[in-house]
């Protein structure tokens, strides 16, 4: 029985004790949270069919780097002409072309898988410019910016004006192969989403677009004669023919088909709605993106 009494006070001793701070039992260490680590960025293989302000739209998401925001690794080349840039996306030289939908619905209409994701010059920007010369002829033939400026300059003046009046065209596209497109859906969203977020830092920021159109058009801004130039091109293209939302839609194909008939038959009866696809522009679109 006595050493139940001691156990007794001890024990009690020992409960006082900890309540009063004694020495404390360790809680578990929670364990450190482990970042998420970034996905690689997608590498795309991409072009663009010719030295001309139409093309701005992937070549300033390059230079600003944007599509390294959509973690997007992005190599674009000039391939020059619709015809090379076509077989460079057929052969899977590159994934997505930037070049004309006339190229685009001839390759459908012979058996290709083209589709169209995006038109960014969805109206003609031709001019036919007439001079009278020495002698009493005259000179007529088309243009478009930077190439008109000097004509403009010289004393040639604009006798039809396609731009103005909006005639229907598609002379500029992102275009990619379908079996791609259904591999790469989120790629191929992020891409078309950098091209529009570039064409509204365009629209908003001048100053910041023209050493970039310069670059892109190889014309140097210290030149007074190239910064005209670039800065009529500006204001032609960025303001005039760019769209903020590049939607390729049914109205300027069928234009352009009807077109196309006079060099290539076989698209007389093509149906242009299976050459394009709007739902990466419109799903942009819907979240805002370049706003």
């Amino acid at each position: 029985m006595r050493i139940a009494r001691v156990l007794v006070p001890l024990v009690t001793m020992a409960v006082v004790a900890a309540a009063c701070g004694g020495t404390p039992t360790s809680a578990p260490t929670a364990a450190a949270a482990t970042p998420t680590p970034k996905p690689s960025p997608v590498k795309i293989k991409s072009s663009y069919g010719n030295v001309t302000p139409s093309n701005l739209a992937p070549f300033m998401a390059k230079e600003l780097a944007i599509f390294e925001k959509y973690n997007l690794d992005v190599t674009l080349d000039l391939i020059d002409g619709g015809v090379a840039s076509s077989a460079a996306l057929v052969s899977g030289q590159v994934q997505v072309g930037n070049f004309g939908g006339t190229e685009a619905m001839s390759l459908y209409a012979g058996g290709g898988e083209a589709v169209v994701v995006a038109l960014f010059v969805p109206v003609t920007p031709w001019q036919l410019l007439a001079a009278a010369m020495l002698g009493g002829a005259a000179y007529a033939g088309p243009g478009h910016p930077p190439d008109t400026v000097k004509l403009l300059a010289n004393g040639f003046k604009p006798i039809v004006d396609l731009a103005s009046q909006k005639i229907l065209a598609t002379d500029n596209c992102t275009i990619v192969l379908r079996s791609w497109a259904d591999k790469n859906p989120q790629a191929l969203q992020a891409y078309v989403d950098a091209e529009i977020e570039a064409i509204a830092i365009a629209k908003k920021d001048k100053a910041k677009t023209l050493p970039i159109l310069a670059k892109l058009l190889k014309l140097d801004m210290a030149k007074p004669d190239d910064a005209s130039a670039v800065t009529q091109t500006y204001d032609f293209y960025v303001t005039g023919i760019f769209p903020s939302y590049p939607h390729p839609l049914v109205a300027p194909f069928n234009a352009s088909r009807d077109a196309l008939v006079a060099t290539n038959p076989n698209v007389k009866d093509l149906d242009v709605s299976k050459v394009i696809d709007d739902k990466y522009v419109a799903d942009a679109e819907k979240r805002g993106v370049g706003k």
